[in-house]
């Protein structure tokens, strides 16, 4: 029998009653609105510092690494174990009417002999060129060298029996605007060229 005063064990006990979250008031919504809004400024002002930044840095190492090209020379090592330096043969800033040509690198290379020339790291870092220009013209030649990719090449007194008349080096370098320029850039760039001749 059952006992009657006893609960049954089939009846569902009483849920709880729900708690329901605590509605935020317009100020605490305000204020967390005006938050969200510094942190997305404060956020933005960073990443325009960072932008910044990086391109002062590389207009800084560009203005660290210019030149004046008019002072850039080569090392010439001549048939005789004789180094020799080679000034520009001419320096022209683009855009330029001062041109002027100035005197070739003279070396002692006989007919058969060989010399050297070594350029620096302003010129190997960039493109550039040699043409060698003999007394048969059919003989002349242009090497051309991609950046870093040589630093120094030889060049022969004569070709098939062809005296070596003048070597080129010819390169385009960036320098300071205050070296010839009317540009109201800071930098131009200058075609250059190293001229060396047997004596």
């Amino acid at each position: 029998m059952t006992d009657p005063g006893s609960s049954s064990s089939s009846e569902p006990s009483p849920q709880a009653p729900r708690r329901r979250g605590r509605r935020k008031t317009k100020a605490e919504r305000r204020r967390e609105r005006r938050t969200m809004i510094i942190v997305g400024s404060v956020m933005a002002v960073i990443v325009l510092v960072a932008i910044v930044g990086g391109i002062a840095f590389t207009y800084w190492e560009q203005r660290r690494n210019s030149v004046d090209p008019t002072t850039v020379t080569l090392s010439i090592t001549d048939s005789k174990g004789k180094s020799v330096t080679a000034d520009p043969y001419q320096a022209c800033a683009l855009g330029s009417t001062d041109c002027a040509e100035k005197s070739m690198t003279k070396i002692s290379l006989p007919k058969d002999g060989k010399a050297t020339i070594d350029v620096p790291s302003t010129v190997s870092d960039t493109q550039w060129s040699l043409l060698t220009i003999y007394e048969d013209n059919a003989k002349n030649d242009e090497s051309v060298y991609k950046a870093k990719d040589k630093k120094s090449v030889t060049i022969d007194g004569s070709k098939d029996g062809s005296r070596l008349k003048v070597a080129e080096v010819h390169a385009v370098l960036l320098g300071d605007k205050s070296h010839g320029s009317d540009s109201s850039d800071d930098e131009d760039a200058y075609t250059m060229v190293w001229a060396i001749s047997p004596e």
